[in-house]
């Protein structure tokens, strides 16, 4: 966090808006389709302030995707830079689930900010927590902290399935913390977001907060912004 308040500045965080899954951040329609995932994504890269139309949005099949070359075990999208051309590749099987498909798009769109500008290289170990890390720096950390672990009912033929996958890179706890430390920063003491967290992610939330209200135990110290971390420090 501290990194990335010295790459994209502290009042990016501190005056960003949270996002919030309701419609007055998202108004359009949602048939949980591709011309609805669309919609969203322009919407979040408004929220991400990344320009849309010089990205292709792809959709590809869950079997496909695991054999893209980057894509990794939890992940629901993929990102692709060819200099001339940048590629996002969405999961369809996600479309159903728009809590899940904005997640995935801010973290693709988050690889946009920190590859695609420069800022790191993809052979930096870390640099996928990072990219999920960005999302709650920007005010779109509610939605990466819903998509951690998702649960699935479909009804079939003879019956039903239920299905639980985990999505992401950062876990509850880490996203959690990391929401806390959002909040501490912006000296929001009670924040009203809390309510739109799903259970886990807001237990861990408010125990960062409360430990971080009592004790301002962080090294990341709003009091100082100018503190350059070590060069390997993220």
């Amino acid at each position: 966090m501290r990194w990335l308040s010295l790459d994209f500045r502290l009042d990016r965080m501190t005056k960003a808006t949270v996002i919030l899954p309701t419609p007055a951040f998202f108004p359009d329609r949602y048939d949980a389709d591709r011309a609805g995932a669309k919609r969203l994504f322009r919407r979040v890269c408004g929220y991400m302030g990344v320009d849309p139309d010089p990205i292709r949005l792809v959709f590809i099949k869950s079997k496909h995707l695991e054999g893209i070359e980057g894509h990794t075990h939890g992940a629901a999208g993929t990102y692709e830079n060819e200099g001339w051309r940048t590629t996002i590749r969405l999961d369809e099987s996600t479309l159903h689930d728009p809590m899940v498909v904005v997640a995935t798009l801010a973290h693709e769109l988050g690889h946009v900010l920190l590859l695609g500008e420069g800022r790191i290289t993809a052979d930096r170990k870390d640099h996928e927590p990072l990219t999920d890390l960005i999302t709650v720096f920007l005010g779109l950390g509610l939605f990466t902290a819903n998509s951690r672990v998702r649960t699935r009912t479909e009804q079939l033929a003879h019956g039903s399935s239920w299905s639980i996958s985990r999505l992401g890179y950062l876990d509850e706890h880490a996203v959690g913390y990391a929401l806390a430390l959002f909040a501490w920063i912006r000296g929001e003491d009670r924040p009203t977001w809390l309510r739109h967290l799903r259970l886990n992610p807001r237990t861990y939330c408010k125990q960062g907060l409360r430990y971080l209200l009592k004790t301002g135990d962080s090294s990341f110290d709003p009091a100082r912004p100018s503190c350059q971390p070590a060069s390997d420090d993220i």
